[in-house]
Parts: C-alpha cells; sequence; structure tokens
C-alpha cells in the first residue's frame, strides 16, 4: 500500500471491514500487513475503509463464527459484536446519509441500531460544515433512550 508511510508518520491506525477473501492474497496480505503495523506503531485516528462490505454478510460470517464454537442458544449480544468486522470500535451515534437516499443500504445495521439518523438532498460533494454543524446541534439536543422507553 503506498499510503503506508503516511499513515505511519500521521499516527493514523488503519483497519478494514469487510469480506476480504474475494481479493487477491496478494491484496489481503498487504491489507493486513498494514493493519498490523499502524495497530502497532499508531495511537492517533483510526481510518475504516470498508471493502467488500456488507452488513448482512457480516452477520452471516459472524454467526458462522459462533456456531463453530458451540450452542447459539446461549449465545450473548456481546459475543455476537465481538464476531462482527468492527470488534473494538464503539457502535455508531450519528449516521448522515447524504444525496437524498432514505435508507441504510446493507450499511452498519448491527452497529446502527441506536445511531441517530440524518437524511439529507445535499451530494456528498457539496456537504458542508455548516450542515454538519446544524445536524451535530440537533444530536446534542435529542433523548438518546438506546431503546428504552
Amino acid at each position: 500500500v503506498k499510503e503506508r508511510q503516511t499513515y505511519l508518520e500521521s499516527n493514523i491506525v488503519f483497519k478494514s471491514i469487510g469480506d476480504l477473501s474475494r481479493l487477491s492474497l496478494e491484496l489481503q496480505q498487504e491489507i493486513k500487513s498494514l493493519e498490523e503495523q499502524t495497530r502497532e506503531k499508531c495511537n492517533g485516528l483510526t481510518q475504516i475503509l470498508a471493502l467488500n462490505y456488507g452488513a448482512k454478510d457480516e452477520l452471516r460470517r459472524a454467526f458462522i463464527q459462533l456456531s463453530q464454537k458451540g450452542d447459539l442458544q446461549q449465545v450473548q449480544e456481546g459475543e455476537i459484536a465481538q464476531m462482527l468486522d468492527t470488534k473494538g470500535i464503539p457502535d455508531v451515534d450519528m449516521l448522515v446519509r447524504t444525496g437524498g437516499e432514505m435508507r441504510l443500504s446493507n450499511f452498519l445495521l448491527w452497529q446502527s441500531a441506536y445511531a441517530e439518523l440524518f437524511f439529507t438532498q445535499t451530494l456528498w460533494p457539496n456537504f458542508s460544515t455548516q450542515e454538519l454543524a446544524s445536524m451535530l446541534t440537533e444530536f446534542h439536543q435529542r433523548n438518546r433512550r438506546f431503546g428504552g422507553l
């Protein structure tokens, strides 16, 4: 990965999510190497890149791993979360969907269960800091109940 030095110099942890098995072995190894190197040497911002990612597939792969461990009847939510591509990463608090789309499109379904959703007609290239600031203001005014009444 030609950006390796940039990640290291900028103290950025790189993480990929998705089913990498469909990528070439060489590319899989490069991605894993970059993840390991930045995890060991960096502790700043984390960049997560979704490659061949779909939430339904992520859940399917997690359940396969759990089924190999034993009795699925006894599985707790935390155990499922530990099998997801995003293990160790906090769940989504705020999800912004640009371009007028009003759906999640199979993206981080488990992790977005209690996310506050924001939709805008603005296309991504035109999304402004002012629009984000307005959404953040509204986000902080919402009463987050995380599934409670």
